[in-house]
């Protein structure tokens, strides 16, 4: 999208004109990351058929790239430690044939995890909390696939708190509290998502920097408070997204009437729905 053409869309919202500016460059950092990881993993792909082996590993390479803020929560939940292939797959891997390969780059804190398919995760795979077996997702900052992961088993990302890039373009639907209490979310794409369970994203981006991407084009049907809820006239979970913050949803248009969606949109004055 050229940037005139971004202004135009949103110069009715009332937003200052510097804010708008700010919008702008970080749209233009999202795209050049993807970008980024798109070219990487291409180049990745090349080199290794025409050397008739495995190419050196590339930045943004793997087939599941985790991004974290450190590493050393992982370390407490894995007992091999952050680089240990096997407890990767004990840890987050349900069903489906587990990764193969693992690669670190260890000062900016990202794995790169090659080799698996059809992946279900565990229940609470990511969960932020430390209690228990937990963890894994206390310091998670990113989670870009490769179309590995086609299922969740519910409370996948729940208290994820500084979570805010999630791509998982084969996953099938939102489980039950999938991202409950993620509230830095900015950046989630799931294309392939036909389905937002009970409470999928209650407590979610409300502390996010502004602008906002859901992408859920595909999502025909949305549990109880799949964004926020009512009890006795108080709101709960997603009630921050409001104006001069901009969240921008795509969804299909059949969702209009559905009483979670219009509750979402009802306390969220930010959020920008685009139907396809």
């Amino acid at each position: 999208m050229q940037k005139n053409r971004f202004l135009e869309k949103n110069k009715h919202l009332g937003i200052p004109q510097s804010e708008l500016d700010r919008m702008w460059r970080v749209l233009q950092e999202e795209q050049q990351m993807q970008e980024l990881l798109e070219t990487a993993r291409q180049g990745g792909q090349s080199a290794a058929s025409a050397g008739g082996g495995s190419a050196p590993s590339p930045s943004f390479s793997g087939d599941l790239t985790l991004v974290f803020s450190t590493f050393d929560t992982v370390d407490l939940v894995l007992a091999g430690g952050f680089d240990s292939l096997p407890d990767w797959n004990i840890a987050i891997v349900g069903a489906g044939e587990p990764y193969t390969s693992i690669s670190v780059d260890e000062p900016n804190y990202t794995i790169y995890l090659s080799g698996g398919s059809g992946i279900t995760l565990d229940p609470n795979a990511f969960t932020g909390q430390v209690e228990g077996a937990g963890g894994l997702g206390h310091d998670l900052v990113s989670i870009v696939d490769n179309g590995t992961i086609i299922e969740s088993n519910g409370y996948t990302f729940n208290y994820c708190e500084q979570l805010e890039t999630v791509n998982l373009p084969a996953l099938a639907e939102v489980i039950f509290g999938d991202f409950t209490s993620c509230p830095k979310l900015r950046n989630v794409q799931l294309p392939s998502v036909t389905y937002v369970g009970d409470n999928g994203f209650y407590g979610a981006f409300n502390t996010a920097d502004s602008p906002i991407t859901l992408n859920i084009p595909l999502c025909a049907s949305l549990g109880t408070n799949a964004f926020t809820s009512e009890y006795e006239g108080v709101f709960y979970g997603t009630t921050e997204v409001n104006l001069p913050k901009i969240m921008t949803v795509t969804i299909p248009g059949s969702i209009g009437d559905n009483p979670a969606w219009t509750l979402f949109l009802d306390q969220n004055s930010g959020v920008s729905p685009i139907y396809v």
